[in-house]
């Protein structure tokens, strides 16, 4: 059995994770260090699952840094800081009724070789004997420190000076979850006014985790009303800040990424950056504007992460709004991402003019439901049948051509085959996607 998936472990809980495998997993991986950090999101079974795993490590001896409300990144720097791994309780941008986990070592994502070796404990599913009574691990409450931790390495990477100087108007919608242990605080004490939405951990949010198009509707429309300069919506676990304008409407994710890019490498004069597949052609070109070489990886922050270790990129991105910095974390940060915004703002002025400098080409993102056992099949049988001149395989099955490209991948943390295709004109991205449909639908 494969526990793990694109970023973690993701299902269903309790139904599928529960309290048993959350307490053999505590066990499992006290074989992999003395000492280990521990934090969730704020998802309803996230306590739950955060201390079975915690009285698993406990009775093997382990010592556990509790950061309780937490997230990703700030438990990921304190990994770092502490020389150890964390253990992040959260299902990312999943509905609530999933939950999940993510490990990080020394900052960076847990390795995969380490990942295959935790997956072949927990299969053996065999009984560990517990330590003696006086050798039982001990806990220590550390989540103060560790956001003060967190705070410290981001006010070293931006310009905070001038981000106070302006005295931002923002708005954060954290969706009840993570962020909420941090981003407001963190903004307040950088001199912005912040007005919160959704900032009330252990309630439901009134949009899905995810911040797409689509969830941040509402939060648009309710921003039309407001005086600010711009909002931040985050996901579940806070590695991810989505950016709204002024007038509520979404920076767009592949305009998003596009002013990060731009921004950055006018500000390094670096010459390297690494994205995904998934990136669109206005990528390429802003890259191709700055002279420096952009590296694409397979779908996945660890992949970003070892790609700009190996390349000494200055960033690393995805268009869903997970961001990478060279001199911040080793995997992605949605904090730091809305302090870059923060920064560009104070500097820009207005996102909304800033966002119309970039020119986009048609591109349309859609996604199949597939179960996880047909993933395979689907994708063997598209293989044999693919309809393009070129098929690479970075990720999934791929085409780069004269009119643009086309991606076809299993998703690793949903049940779904997800497509992208993006296209110079919009008559070559109609034409593609419906040679691409009729294939599929065979």
């Amino acid at each position: 059995m494969v526990f793990f998936g694109t970023s973690g472990i993701r299902d269903l809980s309790p139904e599928i994770l529960d309290c048993n495998f959350a307490f053999k997993f505590g066990q499992a991986i006290s074989n992999f260090k003395k000492k280990f950090i521990i934090g969730y999101d704020g998802r309803p079974t996230g306590q739950m699952l955060l201390n079975a795993s915690i009285a698993g490590l406990l009775q093997q001896g382990k010592d556990v840094y509790n950061l309780d409300l937490c997230t990703s990144p700030t438990l990921a720097n304190y990994s770092n800081k502490l020389n150890t791994i964390g253990i992040m309780i959260t299902a990312s941008h999943n509905p609530l009724c999933y939950n999940g986990i993510k490990i990080f070592e020394n900052g960076k994502e847990f390795d995969k070789n380490k990942e295959k070796k935790l997956e072949s404990i927990l299969e053996k599913k065999i009984t560990t004997k517990p330590v003696q009574w006086n050798k039982v691990g001990k806990i220590f409450f550390a989540q103060e420190d560790a956001k003060a931790s967190h705070i410290s390495l981001l006010e070293k990477i931006f310009d905070i000076n001038t981000i106070k100087q302006r005295k931002i108007r923002i708005l954060l919608d954290c969706a009840n979850l993570a962020a909420v242990a941090v981003a407001p605080m963190m903004f307040r004490k950088f001199d912005a006014i912040v007005l919160e939405k959704n900032c009330t951990p252990f309630l439901s949010p009134d949009r899905a985790i995810e911040p797409n198009y689509e969830n941040l509707k509402k939060l648009s429309q309710e921003i039309k009303n407001l005086d600010i300069d711009f909002a931040i919506a985050f996901d579940g676990d806070g590695d991810r800040a989505v950016v709204l304008d002024e007038k509520g409407e979404m920076i767009g994710l592949d305009v998003q990424l596009a002013i990060a890019i731009d921004y950055i490498l006018e500000k390094t004069k670096a010459k390297a950056v690494v994205c995904t597949v998934e990136s669109s052609l206005l990528i390429k070109d802003i890259v191709k504007k700055h002279n420096a070489k952009l590296f694409l990886t397979p779908v996945g922050s660890r992949n970003v992460a070892i790609k700009m270790r190996q390349t000494n990129a200055v960033f690393g991105g995805e268009p869903c709004g997970e961001y990478i910095f060279k001199n911040a974390l080793s995997s992605p940060d949605g904090l730091a991402t809305s302090l870059l915004f923060a920064e560009i703002f104070s500097k820009k002025e207005s996102l909304h003019n800033l966002k119309k400098v970039y020119k986009t080409y048609p591109i349309k993102r859609l996604k199949i439901s597939c179960q996880k056992n047909q993933k395979s099949l689907f994708m063997k049988k598209l293989e044999k049948n693919w309809p393009f001149k070129t098929k690479l395989k970075i990720d999934g099955l791929m085409a780069q051509e004269d009119w643009g490209w086309v991606l076809v991948r299993p998703s690793g943390t949903e049940n779904f085959i997800r497509i992208t295709i993006e296209a110079y004109t919009q008559k070559d991205l109609d034409q593609n996607l419906k040679k691409l449909e009729e294939v599929i639908n065979e």
